[in-house]
């Protein structure tokens, strides 16, 4: 954390011995007697009675305190009394109160208490017992895969709530995820310092930050952060991919020697890849794929956060499409080796031979991406599917071939192209299986719109050949 300048009154105290005035926290330049930092014995709002300084930054000083009837420890963060007459300081401390309110998550520290105290704002946290996550990374310590994981599915969970709600953080760093320990809780994250969150919902007006500041970490900022343009989730899921490859590889993705070259590269330079850097962890496929994924330059370009949870826990069991694919190109020489018949019998185990499917089995994958219909068409041919994919929002022509089955993917427009196929002259009886569903509470939705059956996204591109050749053969 940055410190003030030394003209800051929290910072300046007189010493008790010889009465001069010194910094807080520090022994007097004069006569080396320890100086008591401010609001430090004093009791607030009647009950809670601060012992000791916890740490302080550029917006605020945060101390440990104890409730005077209830014999309960908890933290208190002030806004510095320098700041504590602008309004814009007062706005933020406000909105990262209100944030902390709203949410209500397990990720997040909860708020029991909220006033002023001498002029300056306060709010009262409960006090979390362990250490922040920058503590691990900048000793160099390899944090083991499975713990990185764990970690950041916790933080991509809590954007995820957040996201929902309207709230980003636009400040993710290793700084602000405390990592606790005790109560069987170790490892159990908490989000902190929504400072200079943007926060959404009705009656807020996102545009706190003046036009020509750039707010943010430049070592986790996001390239529309670095161009100061509009932010929303992508850039919360852009900082915490940032962590993820700095957990990994003990590194992070882009290093120079000012802010200002770091977000060039964020802007300009293809991001490494994971076994490029550091200690060059042994990670599944489909992490170091989903890790480009996180860090795209094109915000739309990377996945949400419910999203990167998904994906990644497909990729560590092994059934995203990136493994599959290598899978499929390490198995081509023994392919290569066998007779016409037997190669039918050497598909992946998750889809069913091709000898056993009656006829040519033809299916129609309708989709919009064109780069997501081209891996699909991959493995669907793997899985001895014989595919068209028509590429499009409209539906296909009038005149065409129906087939065995059609591919559908999830989203806001799938039931409305649900009941355009079914008053499609030619494919209006023909079964349709979606696939890529975010949760499997939304399955009966697309049922009673008139899917046969539905693929979730964590199950993995494995699994459509496989559920298209079962309503294949059942016809429905």
């Amino acid at each position: 954390m940055n410190m003030t300048s030394q003209e800051d009154p929290d910072d300046l105290r007189p010493c008790p011995a010889c009465q001069r005035v010194t910094r807080c926290q520090r022994p007097c330049a004069f006569c080396k007697t320890p100086v008591p930092a401010r609001y430090i014995g004093a009791v607030i709002s009647g009950k809670f009675r601060v012992e000791g300084l916890l740490g302080q930054g550029g917006m605020g000083a945060v101390y440990h305190a104890i409730h005077t009837d209830l014999q309960e420890r908890v933290a208190i963060k002030f806004l510095r009394t320098s700041l504590a007459t602008s309004a814009e300081a007062r706005e933020r401390f406000r909105r990262e109160i209100v944030a902390l309110v709203r949410l209500r998550h397990p990720g997040i520290v909860t708020i029991l208490d909220a006033g002023e105290h001498e002029g300056a704002p306060f709010m009262v946290m409960e006090l979390l017992q362990g250490q922040p996550l920058n503590t691990l990374v900048t000793q160099g310590t390899m944090l083991a895969p499975e713990r990185v994981y764990h970690i950041i599915d916790q933080i991509f969970q809590v954007l995820d709530a957040a996201h929902r709600v309207g709230i980003v953080h636009r400040d993710l760093k290793p700084e602000n995820v405390f990592l606790l320990e005790g109560r069987g809780q170790n490892d159990a994250i908490k989000l902190l310092d929504f400072g200079i969150a943007q926060v959404t919902f009705p009656s807020y007006d996102a545009r706190l930050t003046q036009p020509g500041t750039v707010a943010g970490t430049p070592y986790y900022m996001s390239p529309e952060q670095c161009r100061n343009l509009t932010v929303g989730p992508p850039t919360d899921v852009y900082a915490a991919t940032v962590m993820l490859f700095e957990m990994l590889t003990g590194e992070l993705p882009f290093r120079a020697n000012s802010a200002a070259e770091i977000m060039a590269q964020h802007l300009y330079v293809p991001p490494p890849k994971l076994s490029e850097r550091g200690n060059r962890p042994a990670v599944p496929p489909g992490v170091e794929a989903l890790v480009q994924r996180g860090l795209a330059k094109d915000p739309a370009s990377r996945p949400s956060a419910i999203q990167f949870r998904q994906a990644l826990a497909a990729a560590i069991r092994g059934t995203d499409l990136a493994t599959t694919l290598q899978n499929l190109a390490t198995s081509r020489p023994y392919h290569a080796a066998l007779s016409r018949e037997d190669r039918a019998l050497t598909l992946p185990r998750q889809a069913p031979a091709v000898a056993q499917a009656p006829g040519v089995l033809r299916v129609l994958l309708w989709h919009t991406d064109p780069a997501r219909a081209g891996t699909l068409q991959a493995v669907l041919g793997a899985g001895g599917l014989q595919t068209t994919c028509w590429i499009a929002y409209e539906p296909p022509p009038s005149e065409i071939e129906p087939p065995r089955v059609i591919l559908l993917p999830a989203g806001t427009t799938a039931p409305g192209r649900l009941r355009q196929l079914r008053q499609h002259p030619a494919l209006g009886g023909v079964p349709v299986l979606v696939f890529d569903l975010p949760r499997a509470d939304e399955i009966p939705t697309y049922i009673r719109a008139g899917a046969s059956d539905a693929v979730l996204y964590t199950a993995g591109d494995t699994e459509i050949p496989a559920r298209a050749l079962r309503i294949a053969r059942r016809g429905r």
